[in-house]
Protein backbone atom coordinates (compact mmCIF):
# COMPACT_ATOMS: atom_id res chain seq x y z
CA UNK A 1 0.00 0.00 0.00
CA UNK A 2 2.78 2.69 0.28
CA UNK A 3 3.49 4.71 -2.78
CA UNK A 4 3.68 4.10 -5.95
CA UNK A 5 1.12 1.12 -4.76
CA UNK A 6 -1.39 2.85 -3.16
CA UNK A 7 -4.29 0.84 -4.68
CA UNK A 8 -2.84 -2.64 -3.80
CA UNK A 9 -2.97 -4.65 -0.94
CA UNK A 10 -0.94 -7.85 -0.12
CA UNK A 11 -3.98 -9.86 1.22
CA UNK A 12 -6.97 -10.26 -0.97
CA UNK A 13 -9.69 -8.92 0.93
CA UNK A 14 -11.71 -12.28 0.39
CA UNK A 15 -9.36 -13.65 2.91
CA UNK A 16 -10.14 -10.82 5.53
CA UNK A 17 -12.44 -11.41 8.33
CA UNK A 18 -14.11 -9.79 11.36
CA UNK A 19 -12.00 -11.75 13.53
CA UNK A 20 -8.99 -10.69 12.35
CA UNK A 21 -6.73 -8.35 13.44
CA UNK A 22 -4.32 -6.70 10.84
CA UNK A 23 -1.31 -4.12 11.28
CA UNK A 24 0.24 -2.27 8.31
CA UNK A 25 3.66 -1.59 9.11
CA UNK A 26 3.24 1.44 5.99
CA UNK A 27 2.55 4.20 7.73
CA UNK A 28 2.36 6.46 4.80
CA UNK A 29 -0.81 6.34 4.11
CA UNK A 30 -1.86 6.37 7.44
CA UNK A 31 -4.51 3.91 6.18
CA UNK A 32 -3.40 1.60 3.69
CA UNK A 33 -5.69 -0.13 0.92
CA UNK A 34 -5.07 -3.28 3.35
CA UNK A 35 -6.53 -1.27 6.39
CA UNK A 36 -9.41 -0.10 4.29
CA UNK A 37 -10.76 -3.46 3.29
CA UNK A 38 -10.05 -4.91 6.54
CA UNK A 39 -11.57 -2.10 8.56
CA UNK A 40 -14.97 -3.09 5.78
CA UNK A 41 -14.97 -6.26 6.56
CA UNK A 42 -14.89 -5.40 10.38
CA UNK A 43 -11.26 -6.36 11.72
CA UNK A 44 -9.44 -4.57 14.28
CA UNK A 45 -6.71 -2.49 12.25
CA UNK A 46 -3.77 -0.79 13.67
CA UNK A 47 -2.08 1.15 11.32
CA UNK A 48 1.50 1.35 10.73
CA UNK A 49 1.68 5.04 12.40
CA UNK A 50 2.04 3.44 15.72
CA UNK A 51 4.68 1.47 14.98
CA UNK A 52 6.19 4.90 14.12
CA UNK A 53 5.59 6.65 16.89
CA UNK A 54 6.96 3.78 19.69
CA UNK A 55 9.75 3.62 17.74
CA UNK A 56 10.17 7.48 17.87
CA UNK A 57 9.09 7.28 21.92
CA UNK A 58 11.67 4.59 22.53
CA UNK A 59 14.65 6.65 20.55
CA UNK A 60 13.78 9.87 22.33
CA UNK A 61 14.10 8.06 25.74
CA UNK A 62 17.25 6.39 24.58
CA UNK A 63 19.02 9.65 23.32
CA UNK A 64 17.45 12.24 25.91
CA UNK A 65 17.44 9.90 29.02
CA UNK A 66 13.80 11.75 29.48
CA UNK A 67 10.76 10.26 29.21
CA UNK A 68 9.21 11.13 25.70
CA UNK A 69 5.76 13.97 25.28
CA UNK A 70 3.62 11.38 23.88
CA UNK A 71 0.47 13.43 23.15
CA UNK A 72 2.81 15.89 21.86
CA UNK A 73 4.52 13.34 19.18
CA UNK A 74 1.18 11.62 18.92
CA UNK A 75 -0.30 15.15 17.73
CA UNK A 76 2.64 16.00 15.30
CA UNK A 77 2.77 12.67 13.47
CA UNK A 78 -1.28 12.63 12.72
CA UNK A 79 -1.08 16.18 11.88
Amino acid sequence: GMKPHMNESPVPKDYLTKNHIVFDVVYTPAETKLLQDAKGKGATVISGTEMFLEQAIAQFKLYTGHDAPIDTMRKALLK
